[in-house]
């Protein structure tokens, strides 16, 4: 099951990434998320909104041109969906 820091770690990648590329108000939105993770009571809110971020007209629609093809794509899709396991998690113990 990935944990919180699983996300987190995948979250900074995408930050570098997005940096990398100049992608710099995406890569902000990414931080203030993160930011939230840290703090316990603020999980849940944090998840909920990196996975919001995590669609075809938010950072799958960043250019990105050191990726190719789906690569991109597949990386964003790989954060929603850890995302959306650690929140099942969070679900099941409330």
């Amino acid at each position: 099951m990935p944990s919180v820091s699983s996300v987190k770690s995948l979250v900074v990648e995408l930050i570098v990434d997005l940096d990398n590329a100049g992608q710099y108000s995406y890569s902000n939105n990414l931080k203030k998320c993160l930011l939230l993770l840290e703090g316990e009571t603020e999980v849940v809110r944090g998840l909920e909104a990196i996975q919001g971020l995590c669609n075809i007209r938010a950072l799958g629609d960043a250019h990105m041109p050191e990726f190719n093809g789906y690569d991109w794509p597949n990386k964003v899709e790989k954060l929603s969906k850890r995302c959306k396991k650690v929140l099942r998690s969070y679900e099941k113990n409330t």
